[in-house]
């Protein structure tokens, strides 16, 4: 993927730092029927490859990704090699070739012969990939949150369908690519991709602790919602603060770092919905109030939500999104959504503590043990399925018995 990314360093560095001279060597192609590699040479004396090649070396990137820039269907040192090559050529093929009188059957075709010593992929096969990365694309830029025009998404599947005479993906599909358009912008299929990853991991089996789950909430809620934030906060040991954990979205880092607030009224809007102990999204549960208008625009935000964290009915912390525009907001299926993924981490937290409780005190005893023969607590916590904490309370526990015991002696 990365040796991918990188095989054009050289020419997005000449197109975006010497346009003139990016303009003259397509000039040439159109104007003069200069092959891309003679109309690159005549205009800057070198190819674009050399130019991404000693790049690369300056920056200190892989060799692997130095090779892969000048990999070829016929010097392809590896396989990674072959396969940037290829995935070049294919491209070319697709989308930079597509002007009146072009063969883009042949030459897709073309390429699948060059490189059929070192590619052993059917042109059915390439078809699927191909598919897969026009959907992959879209879901990018809507979730990265970047607009993109939706003519210039159709004219790409369009010809991929000429490349390969099958129709690749369905028109309605790529009708909304705005992403501060209606909330139907994240598609089912994603929601429900981002859904199935939550709950791989809600069983202790899984080898995936609370941290982690969490981050997956996360990720699924600003991919699927669409928000521009979310966070995760917990409250502390006395339950008198809550504090962010993590986040994801616009310029979380400020977020997160100013995300603390005091359980009382002074904790503001935040706060005092935790107090409810229900989840609310504003404006569209209700209107905002004074005190919570005045905290959205000073955070320069239009609407946000908060989602309790309750297990066995006790509140110790919660999920917050939100977006920075006013409008859209949020449609009902998407906040169910949310909704939804908060009660599956809360199945994550109640399953770990079932597995905990039913430890009994030999088994406490032997993971202790291990601690205190010199492995690593972390290790031992992790291969157990306990939090690290709680795995320090057995120890300290453990270490006051044996001490009360020899001063019995």
């Amino acid at each position: 993927h990365l040796c991918g990314m990188f095989r054009n360093l050289g020419e997005v560095l000449i197109a975006c730092h010497l346009p003139d001279d990016y303009a003259r060597v397509h000039a040439r192609m159109e104007h003069h029927g200069d092959s891309p590699s003679r109309a690159v040479n005549t205009v800057l004396g070198f190819q674009y490859e050399e130019l991404g090649a000693e790049t690369c070396r300056q920056w200190g990137m892989p060799e692997a990704v130095v090779q892969g820039i000048r990999a070829s269907a016929t010097s392809a040192a590896t396989q990674v090699a072959s396969i940037t090559a290829f995935s070049h050529d294919l491209t070319n093929a697709l989308y930079r070739r597509s002007g009146a009188g072009s063969d883009l059957q042949f030459d897709v075709d073309a390429v699948l012969e060059r490189h059929a010593s070192r590619i052993k992929l059917t042109r059915d096969q390439v078809r699927d990939v191909v598919e897969v990365a026009l959907t992959d694309t879209r879901e990018l830029f809507i979730n990265a949150r970047v607009s993109i025009d939706a003519l210039r998404l159709r004219e790409l599947r369009d010809a991929a369908h000429d490349a390969f005479g099958v129709a690749m993906t369905p028109t309605a599909e790529w009708a909304v690519v705005d992403p501060d358009g209606a909330d139907s912008t994240a598609p089912f299929a994603l929601r429900n991709r981002l859904w199935q990853d939550v709950v791989n991991v809600i069983d202790p089996g899984s080898g995936t602790d609370v941290s982690s789950v969490m981050l997956l909430a996360l990720e699924a809620m600003l991919r699927g919602g669409p928000f521009d934030r979310a966070v995760v906060a917990l409250l502390n040991g006395d339950r008198t603060r809550l504090s962010a954990r993590a986040g994801l979205g616009v310029n979380v880092e400020a977020l997160v770092a100013r995300f603390d607030f005091p359980m009382t009224a002074r904790g503001g809007p935040i706060a005092a919905a935790l107090r409810q102990s229900a989840p609310v999204y504003l404006p569209v549960d209700r209107a905002m109030n004074l005190v919570e208008l005045r905290w959205t625009l000073s955070s320069g935000i239009g609407q946000f939500g908060v989602m309790p964290l309750v297990v066995s009915d006790i509140v110790i912390g919660c999920f917050y999104v939100d977006r920075l525009v006013t409008d859209p907001v949020p449609d009902s299926e998407t906040l169910q959504y949310a909704g939804a993924l908060v009660q599956q981490v809360v199945a994550a937290i109640d399953a770990r503590r079932q597995a905990t409780t039913q430890l009994d005190a030999a088994a406490k005893g032997a993971l202790v043990l291990r601690v205190l023969r010199g492995e690593p607590l972390a290790v031992v916590a992790c291969e157990a399925k306990v939090t690290v904490g709680q795995l320090e309370s057995w120890r300290d526990a453990f270490l006051e018995g044996a001490a009360s015991r020899l001063a019995e002696q």
